[in-house]
């Protein structure tokens, strides 16, 4: 990178890729196996494929990869003007996140990842418009790769990258509900390419694809002339171009990263010399995109077909918006060359590339082909491999009826339903499984022992029978194990037995008494006894000493013995009896609700309505289907305990019309969590940030 004198914008240079003098011939490497290929038509019939005309390659239903959605085929308008694989669709109208997961991979192997996206008014609404497009975003694996927004529902919209495959056998293709629209897709490509291509995509970090051109060229190329399937789409309607061939072979370098193929270099434009024009011009604009940023690499391409006299030259000078980005680079004879940025170009919202002859004297320039890319950095980091195994083994052996799909715990805001995840270390872990109410039938499956670090799992309310696993001992930081309502065998094997006598782990049946203490002899009868002689000493003296400073400060009032603590605390999940009235505060009428209640009140939180210095405030539904608002403790407030006492104590005294009703708490090792009535108009400052925010805030309901 280099600052230019003059000026407030930093270029980045383009380098020429000359890598060796001595050419060794043409080296093509044989085609990959298209059998490696996955190509899918999304919506057509369960179990049905075909072979496609144009590249011999066979397209399969989609109903082996995902198991959501409804298929659709476009409107009867469109149906005559697209090739096969859009005439089809899948949409999502019942989730919030649909993955498709694409295997046999390789990992760490790159491929090309390809989706198109045609509406052709499917649903009959001609949702697809400039005013109100339809939106919704594009994921490979746990990163957003773009948000798609359909604006004309004639259009083919295409999503592309090239990628390295980060998990272990798959790639997820995923398609997020944003609230703006119904996501749908109609065709889905893989494609395997060689590791020594584009060097710069890494497993940190993709490029996704702005444009692939086929210069000078009358139509598209792609496989089987492209053995990697890259689609190279010829320019038309350019009045200031002229095309130019050659039938030549085109050589390589021997270690061409782009392997650009033979018949896309044999094509080029030249400046037609319309108008005076003896440059080559072209550009593209950011706006409107759907890119996630504004920063570009591209890559342009360029052979001479010409055998050059001693005395002709067609050296060029290269500017991007006016500034010099390369001089004075001459084409290779029939040699496949490339210029590519080797840093991403300096955002700009238009790119403006000029290609002009750096003397007067000097041919017009050429330019065969061109790339343009955006990079994808990847952020978020996916789960832990040997869990995401053992869920979804869990996920197939019970066919678990849920929304369970892409990653089980990355992005967090898309963790599966039931699952909770720590991220405190990479890559995320689950440490609980709720699986109650799910309508699992057999034995408890054998893959919760690959869970390492679950620590409670809840698996009542189920017909599961058989015994419980020996297996299970394997877990070591297993602190709770529910079987409440099912119809496993209350015996408790011997790798798990020991953990229970020591009292780190608790399993819940139906009614069953608690775990007996472990046999004891008698000198540590004596130390036990010792230590609760002590211990109810130290306890009396401290409630002596409480009592006295409450005296001290408000004489003749002391403590309610009959009132529970606020420090009382609840294990993750409590049983799942509805909640009853409790004594805790001064108000008869507030509830205590059990954390698995929680999640079932937010939907596993699933509803941002707000944010507060305690922490952000979710939408809920009771039972009863009341709407709620529940502030959730943030773990990152170091007043959580302090406001979570001070707020319960304050609020369950004081009654005013105009202050919102407290309905219950929660109370979870550090999670605190507070159940007020919903305010279905909003507050005050609802009401003055705007009408877009109090849309998205008035619509909530307990449908």
């Amino acid at each position: 990178m280099e600052k230019r004198s003059g000026s407030s914008y930093y270029w980045f240079w383009l380098l020429l890729q000359i890598l060796l003098i001595n050419v060794l011939g043409l080296h093509c490497q044989p085609p990959p196996d298209s059998t490696s290929f996955i190509s899918i038509d999304c919506g057509i019939g369960d179990g049905t494929s075909y072979v496609d005309n144009t590249t011999g390659l066979t397209y399969v239903s989609d109903d082996a990869y995902i198991d959501l959605g409804k298929d659709y085929t476009i409107g009867s308008t469109y149906l005559s003007s697209f090739r096969l694989q859009l005439t089809t669709l899948r949409s999502f109208p019942n989730s919030t996140r649909s993955c498709y997961t694409l295997r046999p991979v390789v990992q760490y192997y790159k491929y090309l990842v390809r989706a198109y996206f045609l509406y052709g008014n499917y649903d009959g609404l001609h949702k697809a418009n400039t005013i109100n497009p339809l939106e919704f975003d594009v994921y490979i694996d746990v990163n957003m790769l773009m948000t798609m927004s359909i604006q004309n529902e004639s259009y083919t919209y295409r999503a592309e990258a090239l990628i390295v495959a980060v998990v272990n056998s798959s790639v997820s293709i995923c398609l997020v509900n944003t609230g703006n629209g119904v996501p749908f897709i109609s065709s889905l490509e893989l494609r395997r390419i060689d590791s020594s291509l584009y060097t710069l995509v890494n497993d940190s970090f993709y490029l996704q694809v702005f444009a692939r051109r086929n210069l000078g060229a009358t139509q598209t190329i792609r496989y089987p002339t492209d053995p990697y399937d890259r689609i190279w789409t010829e320019l038309t309607n350019a009045p200031y171009w002229t095309n130019i061939n050659t039938t030549r072979p085109i050589e390589y370098f021997t270690n061409d990263e782009y392997r650009v193929p033979v018949a896309v270099m044999q094509t080029a434009v030249t400046p037609s010399g319309v108008g005076g024009v003896t440059d080559i011009a072209f550009h593209w604009d950011f706006a409107d995109t759907g890119f996630r940023n504004n920063q570009f690499y591209i890559n342009l391409y360029f052979s001479e077909f010409d055998a050059l006299l001693p005395n002709q030259s067609r050296a060029v000078d290269i500017f991007l918006n006016g500034e010099i980005a390369r001089a004075d680079y001459a084409p290779p004879y029939l040699l496949a060359d490339s210029l590519y940025s080797i840093d991403p170009l300096n955002p700009n919202d238009t790119y403006l590339w000029e290609i002009k002859p750096n003397d007067s004297f000097n041919l017009p320039p050429i330019l065969n082909a061109l790339e343009i890319f955006s990079p994808m950095h990847l952020e978020n980091v996916t789960t832990n491999e040997r869990d995401v195994d053992a869920i979804n083994a869990i996920k197939a052996q019970y066919k678990v009826k849920k929304q369970w799909t892409g990653d089980p715990c990355s992005p967090v805001e898309y963790r599966w339903a039931g699952l909770n995840c720590s991220y405190i270390s990479e890559p995320p872990s689950i440490t609980a499984v709720n699986l109650s109410y799910s309508e699992l039938t057999g034995e408890i499956s054998p893959s919760f022992s690959e869970l390492s670090a679950i620590n409670y799992l809840d698996l009542s309310y189920n017909n599961l029978t058989g015994m419980i696993p020996d297996v299970l001992g394997k877990l070591s930081q297993l602190k709770v194990l529910y079987l409440m309502q099912t119809n496993i065998d209350k015996t408790i094997p011997p790798s798990l037995s020991r953990r229970v006598n020591d009292q780190l782990l608790q399993i819940i049946f139906d009614n069953a008494p608690p775990p007996s203490p472990p046999p004891s002899s008698n000198n540590k009868t004596i130390v036990i006894v010792i230590s609760v002689i002590g211990g109810c000493f130290v306890l009396i003296m401290a409630v002596v000493l409480v009592w006295w400073c409450i005296w001290k400060r408000h004489p003749g009032s002391v403590p309610n013995p009959g009132k529970r603590h606020l420090e009382e605390k609840n294990s993750l999940y409590d049983t799942p009896n509805p909640p009853q009235p409790h004594s805790l505060t001064t108000n008869p009428h507030v509830m205590r609700f059990s954390y698995t209640q929680l999640i079932g009140i937010t939907n596993n939180f699933a509803k941002k309505i707000g944010k507060g210095g305690f922490g952000v405030v979710l939408h809920g539904c009771l039972e009863n289907g009341k709407q709620v608002a529940v502030k959730l403790n943030s773990q990152s407030s170091p007043q959580g305990e302090k406001q979570f006492g001070a707020e319960v104590q304050n609020l369950t005294r004081i009654h005013h019309k105009n202050l919102v009703e407290l309905i219950g708490y929660c109370i979870h090792g550090e999670g605190l969590a507070l159940v007020y009535e919903y305010m279905a108009q909003g507050s005050l400052h609802d009401h003055l940030i705007g009408y877009e925010t109090m849309a998205l805030l008035l619509n909530n309901s307990c449908k």
